[in-house]
């Protein structure tokens, strides 16, 4: 497509990711959003452990800026369709009804069927390699990527390599180097465990594998679990799934009583778009307590810690915790950032 003569355009209406991303790169976009910034763009691979391997590393850098596209394929983050537009990703962002129209129009009005980088004197948008300011950036993109992963991530690696060396070689001799960076991920530990954990099995959760026998099928993890409260929002989420006699104990120096009016804010919300009743509310609600006292937990068959992220409070509420909780209970911490002592 890219090199047959011919003008081509991408109509984009809805999700756009990863290798269909990579496929419409150097054609004009013309996006939907059919609601507000509905559409959305992005190349996810290195949350799997891979990289672009579809041109993806070599069509973006030439496409937009050097930095902008480092980011957002390290980061793997989605962009919106009017993100996407001031980046230079999109043409236009049109209503849904006038997609097709507008993609039309491009061709009629005389589409230049040569992708930018096979044109004579073509430069870089973020300019070369080794020009002051090419140096400062990927300086400073080795050095975040290594604060931010500690380099156990090849894939994220591999990015910046594909784009460092990619930028300085022709586009057709660009795209083997990145061909042969993608193997050499592909075959990796961390791409293989990646892979299966983040996607082939994230995939057969959400079909029911492995669910205990006679559980009926709920949603767990509602996308209020991962807002900023994240006592009060599990303390919501095991309401809505009917676990009577959850509790929210925040026996800290937080104040015990968010967890009730965050989940009425909640109640309020899906109350509001039909999702839940008046009476389906008030039952949640009612399975939910907010307290300072810990023999409120002291016939729990299940705690989950989710306080403040902080050695001395972890320690502290454990501690507490341990002094009424069962022999016979689960505990689980949702604590996530705290790294190993030194």
């Amino acid at each position: 497509m890219e090199t047959s003569g011919k003008p081509w355009v991408s109509a984009i209406n809805g999700t756009c990711m990863g290798g269909a991303t990579e496929a419409f790169h150097g054609l004009p976009r013309p996006a939907s959003p059919r609601m507000p910034n509905r559409s959305r763009i992005a190349l996810p691979e290195v949350k799997v452990g891979i990289l672009p391997g579809a041109g993806g590393t070599q069509r973006l850098p030439r496409l937009i800026n050097t930095q902008d596209a480092l980011q957002i394929m390290t980061t793997g983050q989605d962009l919106s369709a009017s993100r996407a537009k001031a980046l230079g990703l999109l043409n236009d962002v049109v209503e849904p009804e006038k997609l097709i129209e507008t993609a039309k129009a491009l061709i009629k009005n005389g589409l230049d069927p040569v992708a930018p980088w096979d044109k004579k004197g073509f430069k870089a948008p973020g300019g070369t390699i080794w020009s002051p300011q090419g140096v400062q950036l990927f300086s400073a993109a080795n050095a975040i990527l290594r604060r931010e992963t500690s380099m156990n991530y090849p894939g994220a690696h591999a990015i910046l390599k594909c784009v460092y060396e990619g930028l300085q070689l022709p586009f057709d001799t660009a795209l083997k180097v990145e061909l042969r960076y993608f193997i050499h991920i592909l075959q990796s530990t961390e791409a293989r465990s990646m892979i299966r954990s983040l996607f082939v099995s994230m995939q057969e959760l959400g079909k029911g594998a492995r669910r205990p026998v006679g559980i009926p099928s709920q949603i767990l993890q509602d996308r209020h679990c991962r807002r900023r409260f994240h006592g009060a929002a599990v303390a919501y989420c095991h309401g809505s799934i009917r676990h009577s006699g959850s509790c929210c104990s925040t026996a800290t120096r937080r104040r015990p009583t968010k967890a009730r009016p965050h989940s009425e804010t909640l109640v309020k919300d899906a109350i509001a778009k039909g999702k839940s009743t008046k009476e389906e509310g008030e039952k949640l609600l009612s399975l939910i307590t907010a307290s300072a006292d810990y023999a409120l937990i002291s016939d729990a068959d299940m705690v989950i810690e989710a306080v403040f992220e902080d050695r001395g409070v972890k320690k502290a509420v454990i501690e507490q915790v341990e002094a009424v909780l069962p022999a016979t209970s689960i505990f689980a911490s949702n604590t996530s950032t705290l790294r190993s002592p030194a």
